[in-house]
């Protein structure tokens, strides 16, 4: 048969169906049958218009398969695979990948709880933070207000939330206090601000900025009825001096009396903050112990339980702390979202709290409370086959189970339970077992909340289904199914890896609503596992996991009561390695700071060769196997190299790609760009320096000077360009005063090729000056040369005439116009002067003679 499947790769978006198209031809010679099913997915999410084909030989039959992920799925890419099996010999399977890809849709809900606080320098509030989104959200906690006059501090300050995970964190809020005055109303917003942000902002349209908003009303630290106060004890004052003046004989009795009204009086103005005692507890669920975050907790003046004297909410292990108490009567109240108010220790209402004495710096710690949510209800149906006689047991969610939830092991069930644990793989305290009307239906009622519970219907003769159940504070949840299926078939096998039976392994099977776990065993028959209790008939998911290991997933088929044996399930290595050494090739010496790229097309590592130590050496770890991978080396001066490497289940190199060990991939980089270096000469064979040397191509201009000293240095003349592009370039040597000399130089990448220019002699003026007589040689004179454009006022070069009349001036600039002037004796008055037109390289004979020997000519 030949099997095409369309599209291979594909994005879906969660809740929206993605149709697959599977076209099967029937290449043999008799009329066969076809079976088409999808491996990788819940069987709920996949809809096949067609699972079976019939086809004539040489016919071509099609199949449209929708999958539609449910809302929530996470983001990123998973493989899943159609299984085309023939039902007929040669009964052949046909498996083809098809990727599909979930973008990410980032949501984050955040709730301040209290939202509002009222206190003095410092509020303190719980913030709960939940990502509701389908990818990891990252980043800091962050808080503005309008004023700017705000201190924000959060525990913990960073975040990062997988999908559907929440933190509770305590934002402690600080700002300065008015010294007298109405009190202040400080407004403010939290928010995460993305990894390097320096604050929060309020775009609406992205997820991660929507934050949440409260309120800290601040306290002066004196208020409108503390002047009155002043006045009243100013008075006060004046009477008991007026009334210790008259009666000295209640004088003490006057001056407690005052300092009793002084006391009262600070402690109505100045409210709970006035003392120096404290109170500090912890909120536990009433349902698992554990503590709860973001609860308000209040504290009233016995006598007035209409407001709080002060306020805080619990932190993220659910403790709380009151300080600077004065001495008094307290009662507290703790409310939060979900759950039933109640007050200290576990009072509906504040006329049954208990009343907490505090006197003058006393602590008391250990005031703990349990908090309840409402009443929460949960009813539905178990459907399946035969319902009745089928029993719905509801219990604390074991902590095995995946879930991280943590039961309460002295939680008791109900009167009228069965008190024994139902479930084979369920150890989670038994809450309240109910039975199931005829219709299938139950409804179990006052169930602890909030909390989260595995529903567990079991049945002799059936298989044990289970479905978790997160229940919210007074939820009334209904309309839950459960699938109840007979569990009479079997599988069992051996696990194994490169390095033989694997134990420790887990085993999950999974075929609608049913799922069923083991784990295989780790002495005696190392490996082994069996599955019982499986509903059939029936087709099971069967995944196999282990920490370091690739999970590895099949489809199997049980027909009624099978008991399906000698299963062999085989575990490549989760994650696979790849190491090796760079070089340079022009002299196979290892090369430092190479960036290494290793890329499958889905994911990419990058890093870099060493320069210290082990230099040259790299590695990669953590890569996905199977997989292909792509190596690429590349430096700035080296030209790039490009490796494949395939990986096998276990982490080995497969393939003909060349390379044998994952931790031998190497490579020698050679050069990316060209060196250009050379020897500047005169015809005589001297080096010359100084000397300059361009470079000339559509890459740029390359600019040198030949060296000059020190001027005993064997390194005279000699010249070298670096990195310079591949490519063709126009070589031009100057000297001074000579003709150039030009060459094509073709250079590839790391090419280091030599040019020795030589270069023509520079030009020259000399010849000899002549007395007035004009025949006679005159030493001593001086000739004076000018360009013939500065000519009188600027002197180029001077020199003086030898015995035998001669001068010269070598190293001048050509072609060029230049006048020779000649005076005796030096500083009189000029005797002649010629005009001469210098050539490149030309060796200019010039005499001079005064202006009475008439005319004369210069020869070169």
């Amino acid at each position: 048969m030949r099997v095409t499947v369309g599209p291979r790769q594909a994005a879906v978006q969660p809740g929206q169906p993605l149709v697959l198209s599977v076209t099967v031809t029937n290449t043999g010679d008799v009329i066969s049958g076809h079976q088409i099913r999808v491996l990788g997915l819940d069987p709920r999410w996949v809809a096949i218009d067609h699972e079976q084909l019939s086809l004539f030989p040489g016919a071509t039959g099609s199949a449209l398969v929708t999958i539609t992920l449910p809302p929530g799925s996470t983001a990123g890419q998973r493989t899943i695979a159609v299984q085309v099996r023939e039902l007929t010999p040669p009964r052949g399977t046909s498996v083809t990948d098809v990727d599909l890809f979930v973008p990410q849709a980032k949501a984050v809900t955040m709730r301040l709880d209290p939202a509002t606080v009222t206190g003095g320098r410092r509020a303190t509030f719980g913030v709960v933070i939940e990502n509701v989104g389908n990818t990891v959200v990252a980043g800091s906690l962050g808080g503005t207000d309008p004023e700017e006059k705000a201190a924000f501090h959060f525990t913990p300050a960073d975040i990062v939330l997988g999908p559907g995970e929440q933190v509770a964190a305590q934002l402690r809020m600080q700002a300065k206090r008015r010294i007298a005055g109405t009190p202040a109303v400080r407004p403010f917003q939290v928010g995460i601000r993305p990894d390097g942000a320096e604050r929060i902002t309020s775009s609406p349209d992205n997820p991660n900025d929507r934050g949440a908003t409260g309120t800290f009303i601040q306290r002066p630290w004196l208020s409108r009825g503390a002047f009155s106060l002043l006045g009243l004890l100013a008075a006060i004052t004046v009477f008991a001096l007026v009334i210790t003046y008259a009666l000295s004989g209640v004088v003490s009795k006057s001056a407690a009396d005052r300092n009793l009204a002084l006391q009262v009086a600070q402690a109505q103005q100045g409210g709970a903050k006035a003392g120096s005692s404290s109170l500090a507890g912890t909120v536990r669920l009433l349902t698992s112990g554990t503590g709860v975050p973001g609860v308000t907790v209040e504290v009233f003046s016995a006598s007035d339980s209409g407001s709080p004297v002060t306020s805080t909410a619990t932190d993220r292990a659910g403790a709380y702390q009151f300080g600077g108490l004065a001495a008094g009567s307290y009662k507290m109240r703790f409310r939060g979202a979900g759950f039933a108010e109640l007050w200290y220790p576990n009072a509906l209402d504040s006329s049954n709290a208990i009343t907490i004495d505090l006197t003058a710096g006393q602590s008391k710690a250990g005031l703990d409370v349990l908090l309840g949510g409402l009443p929460a209800s949960l009813s539905g149906t178990v459907v399946g086959d035969d319902p009745v006689g089928a029993t719905v047991t509801l219990q604390i969610a074991s902590t095995d189970s995946g879930s991280g939830t943590s039961s309460d092991s002295g939680t008791s069930s109900d009167s009228g339970s069965s008190g024994d644990t139902v479930g084979a793989d369920s150890s989670g305290a038994i809450l309240r077992t109910v039975s199931v009307a005829a219709d299938g239906g139950f409804t179990i009622e006052q169930v602890p909340s909030p909390s989260v519970y595995d529903l567990v219907v079991s049945k002799p003769g059936y298989a044990t289904a289970s479905e978790r159940i997160d229940l919210g504070g007074g939820e009334n949840r209904k309309g839950v199914e459960v699938l109840l299926r007979k569990g009479d078939g079997l599988i069992a096998g051996t696990v194994s890896g490169a390095g033989g039976p694997i134990g420790g392994a887990t085993i999950t099977a999974t075929s609608g609503q049913t799922t069923v776990q083991t784990v295989s065993l780790t002495q005696d028959a190392v490996g082994t596992f069996t599955l019982r209790g499986l509903p059939t008939p029936a087709s099971f998911t069967v995944t196999v996991a282990k920490p370091g290991y690739a999970a590895q997933t099949l489809t199997l088929s049980l027909t009624a009561a099978q008991q399906l044996t000698g299963v062999g399930i085989t575990l490549g290595n989760a994650s696979g390695s790849l190491s090796g050494t760079v070089k340079t090739l022009a002299d196979n010496l290892p090369a430092g700071d190479v960036s290494v790229t290793v890329t499958n097309g889905a994911s990419t590592i990058q890093t870099v060769t060493q320069s210290t130590g082990n230099t040259g050496a790299w590695s990669v770890t953590g890569l996905s196997v199977p997989s292909t991978y792509t190596v690429t080396f590349s430096r700035a001066d080296l030209a790039s190299q490009t490796v494949s490497v395939s990986l096998d289940p276990f982490g080995a190199v497969s393939g003909g790609t060349g390379v044998l060990d994952a931790d031998q991939i190497n490579a020698s980089l050679k050069a990316a760009t060209a060196v250009l270096k050379g020897l500047a000469k005169d015809t005589g064979g001297h080096a010359l320096g100084d000397i300059q040397v361009s470079l000339t191509s559509s890459a740029g201009n390359f600019n040198v000077t030949t060296a000059s000293v020190p001027s005993t240095s064997a390194q005279i003349g000699q010249y070298e360009i670096d990195r310079l592009p591949p490519g063709t370039y126009t070589v031009s040597v100057n000297r001074k005063g000579a003709r150039p000399t030009s060459t094509i130089v073709t250079l590839a990448a790391g090419d280091v090729k030599t040019y020795d220019p030589v270069l023509a002699q520079p030009a020259t003026i000399s010849g000899v000056a002549y007395g007035a007589d004009c025949e006679t040689p005159l030493a001593g004179a001086q000739v004076s040369l000018y360009l013939a454009s500065q000519y009188p006022t600027v002197v180029l070069r001077t020199t003086t005439t030898d015995a035998t009349g001669h001068y010269s001036f070598i190293d001048l600039d050509a072609p060029q116009s230049y006048i020779v002037e000649f005076t005796y004796p030096p500083g009189g008055s000029p005797l002649g002067s010629a005009i001469v037109n210098l050539q490149e390289s030309q060796n200019l004979t010039q005499d001079l003679r005064s202006m009475e020997c008439g005319s004369w000519t210069s020869t070169g």
